[in-house]
């Protein structure tokens, strides 16, 4: 009785659930462009021709020094392989 939700708590719960999908989307979407445009600046500021793929790794790069979720197991492969390319990018 108590413990089970009728319809409409059940309704509620969904229309939560959605919110906080759709706030979580809009979330990664700004994330994603805030790292595109930083990514783009430091492309153009380079003064050289970069190829989509070099251009991809710079956008990871920020993308992952930002934002990077040390739970994820795409970030985690990111810093480990990343390491020891970005300590010689930078020194």
């Amino acid at each position: 009785m108590g413990m089970v939700p009728d319809i409409g708590q059940r309704a509620d719960i969904k229309l939560l659930s959605n919110l906080l999908t759709e706030m979580l989307r809009t979330q990664h979407a700004s994330r994603c462009g805030a790292a595109a445009s930083l990514a783009a600046g430091i492309v153009a500021a380079s003064g050289r021709p970069h190829s989509v793929n070099d251009a991809l790794s710079v956008y990871r790069d920020v993308f992952n020094s930002l934002f990077g979720d040390a739970a994820s197991g795409q970030y985690r492969q990111w810093k480990e392989e990343s390491a020891e390319r970005l300590d010689t990018a930078h020194t």
